[in-house]
Formats: C-alpha cells, sequence, structure tokens
C-alpha cells in the first residue's frame, strides 16, 4: 500500500535536511529528494558532514524549501537509514530512478559530471555515494 506524504512535502523539488551535531545544534541543508511509497530518498557523498550527523544521530527534521534553503512548509520528523548501493541494490535502483524521475535533466548531469571526473568534488562523490532514505514518524 503506498503511503502518500504530506501535501507541502508532495509538491516540492527540495527539502531543508535538519541534522543535529553532537552538540545538539541543528544544520539545516536543502537538498534533492524523491518519494517511493512514502520514503523520501536524498543522494550524497557518504562522507559528507550531514551524513556523519545522521550516521551519529538518524532523528532529523525535514521541510519543504526553495533551492536556497528557504523553509516553505511545516517541519516533519523522520528517522534516516543509509542505502548503499552494494548492499540493497533493488532499492537503491529504485530510489535512484525516482530521483532521475523527479529532478530530471540537472540530477542526469550532476551524476554524469561526477562519472567523467570534470569535477573534482563531484568525482569525489561518484566514489563516496550513497543514498539516504528518510522515513516519516
Amino acid at each position: 500500500m503506498e503511503q502518500s506524504l504530506p501535501a507541502d512535502l508532495a509538491g516540492a523539488t527540495y527539502i531543508s535536511l535538519e541534522s543535529l551535531r553532537r552538540n545538539g545544534r541543528p544544520v539545516r541543508t536543502p537538498v534533492w529528494f524523491a518519494s517511493v511509497d512514502g520514503t523520501l530518498y536524498v543522494y550524497t557523498d557518504d562522507s559528507s558532514w550531514k551524513a556523519k550527523r545522521m550516521r551519529n544521530n538518524p532523528a532529523v527534521r525535514v521541510a519543504a524549501c526553495s533551492m536556497n534553503g528557504t523553509v516553505r512548509g511545516d517541519w516533519h520528523p523522520a528517522r534516516a537509514r543509509f542505502v548503499h548501493e552494494d548492499a540493497a541494490p533493488r532499492e537503491w535502483d529504485t530510489a535512484f530512478r525516482a530521483l532521475i524521475g523527479k529532478q530530471g535533466v540537472l540530477f542526469r548531469l550532476f551524476v554524469l559530471l561526477g562519472r567523467l571526473g570534470i569535477v573534482p568534488r563531484l568525482r569525489r562523490l561518484e566514489r563516496h555515494r550513497v543514498i539516504v532514505a528518510l522515513e516519516l514518524m
């Protein structure tokens, strides 16, 4: 059974992902996302600060936002779970296809530049990529 998203998230292109530092201070990061059956998926570098914060404390909050992070909706509590391509290939493929489907040409270009190694930061992402599943609570 497909779980529906809150209306403010269903129509959004970006979400503000709020994770917590070890000292409890929140950090907000605007990210691309896609949803499948009520789970939000985010593509990121496994060694990024947001990934490290979520590994330390998987309790996060999400809200619809603009590209620059201006919050445009209500905050929703969620729990982060890491999806690695080799450990969960089926879920990875589903989430990756959903991201391509929702984010379109820009996401494809982002991934292609990483694979080609043209932009150093994206080259690193290609080697350390992970998808984070955000389960709304």
